[in-house]
């Protein structure tokens, strides 16, 4: 895991989710208000909005898989969901295999 200053974290890590999309809308199914499923770079992702979370635990990020990699862009609780997409949407992330 990557810790910024800023409050942002990243995590990648070889993906493990067998569905990632039906994983995302059974999520999304469990508190609309909070969890909803999106896209990044035209690849399905969870999106986290901590601002719309009445328990204020919620950290916000956005979550999804691209070439086997489980990509994780976290916040802290205050920073913007439409800035972690952003995020994400900038991140450039490709699985190599050993001796390709």
């Amino acid at each position: 895991m990557f810790e910024f200053a800023s409050g942002v974290t990243l995590v990648l890590d070889k993906n493990t989710i067998v569905n990632p999309e039906e994983s995302w809308r059974r999520l999304a199914d469990s508190d609309p208000s909070v969890y909803s499923v999106g896209v990044v770079n035209g690849t399905p992702a969870s999106f986290i909005d901590a601002s719309k979370d009445e328990t204020k635990t919620a950290e916000g990020g956005v979550t999804y898989v691209v070439d086997g990699v489980y990509v994780s862009v976290g916040g802290n609780g205050s920073i913007p969901l439409v800035d972690l997409v952003s995020i994400a949407e900038e991140l450039v992330v490709e699985s190599k295999v050993a001796g390709t």
